[in-house]
């Protein structure tokens, strides 16, 4: 009896251990999104960029009217083993999926919210109208694991002979393709059109897209509700959209008696009063935020003219779909 009662305590202990995510933002009072600033959405936008708004909203969304968030630059550093170690809450902008390192640091990777093409960037030529026209020449390459291999699948397929060197951002290519030691960068067409690439002139992106990545949120495995809460978070901007709904016109669809609005909207129980939050929430964060039409026109069309493509709504020959809401 004493072996079955020691086994019942190591086990109630386990559970207790588990990481309850929105218990501990409730304590703490605020969140920690690790970004890269380098090369992700945030490039040219620190204080209204993709990532901080969706860090926002799941701050809004635990801790309502308190809301507080604080972003980490993640860039050059062990972004896993920060998670991990709990030093920031969830990392946003993460671009490369690796079951490898999910299962060494015991991570997850969330629902996708953003899809980047990987392209060149030049100095304009008259003369060099494609990539065979920089055979033999030296591309300066972002040193992430995507864009790496991108580079290295068009430099073979297409017989380039390129010299490869990896940069750890923008500042070192822009310094190397100033001295012509580089004749092209490789890197997501968000960063290559960011503000940080404003000192150069008279340069070029290349229309032609060499690969494609995914943005999503990664969260430790432990932190279950933190998987519910931000992929039901995401979810909401593309049910939006698809509904219709918007900042502007929310307060209209109150009045219909559409079973799965009104959960949606918070009139009835949803996902959000299963993790104990207020079932109002994703109506609130529509409201303040927009749906993901309008999210992405502020964030990314606007600032860095990059339109939609396959970032549309499912319907609308894109990728993306929500899930039920009711």
């Amino acid at each position: 009896m004493k072996k079955y009662f020691v086994l019942f305590l190591g086990l109630l202990c386990a559970f207790s251990a588990r990481a309850d995510f929105i218990s501990d933002i409730q304590n703490k009072g605020s969140l920690s999104c690790g970004v890269d600033f380098e090369s992700k959405t945030m490039a040219s936008l620190p204080d209204k960029g993709m990532e901080l708004e969706l860090c926002q909203m799941i701050s809004e969304s635990i801790l309502g009217e308190e809301a507080s968030v604080k972003l980490v630059d993640i860039e050059g550093k062990n972004r896993f083993e920060l998670l991990r170690n709990k030093e920031v809450d969830v990392l946003l902008g993460m671009s490369s999926k690796s079951l490898k390192k999910e299962s060494l640091y015991e991570t997850e990777s969330l629902m996708p919210y953003f899809f980047s093409d990987i392209k060149f960037l030049t100095f304009f030529d008259a003369n060099k109208k494609s990539l065979e026209d920089f055979k033999r020449e030296s591309v300066c390459v972002y040193q992430i694991f995507p864009v790496l291999m991108a580079v290295d699948r068009v430099n073979k397929a297409k017989n380039l002979d390129l010299k490869i060197i990896p940069v750890p951002g923008v500042k070192a290519a822009e310094a190397l393709l100033k001295a012509k030691q580089c004749s092209l960068y490789a890197n997501y067409e968000i960063a290559l059109k960011s503000e940080k690439l404003g000192t150069l002139k008279n340069v070029a992106v290349f229309p032609d897209s060499i690969g494609r990545v995914s943005f999503a949120p990664v969260i430790r495995q432990e932190d279950k509700n933190a998987k519910y809460l931000i992929n039901a978070l995401i979810s909401a901007l593309f049910f939006a959209e698809e509904k219709g709904i918007t900042s502007q016109n929310i307060f209209d669809f109150q009045s219909q008696k559409d079973i799965e609005l009104m959960s949606f909207l918070g009139e009835t129980d949803n996902v959000a009063t299963s993790l104990g939050l207020s079932k109002r929430i994703f109506f609130k964060e529509i409201l303040k935020h927009g749906n993901y039409a309008e999210l992405y026109q502020r964030t990314i069309a606007s600032p860095f003219q990059i339109k939609r493509g396959i970032n549309k709504l499912y319907k609308d020959k894109g990728v993306f779909y929500s899930p039920s809401f009711y």
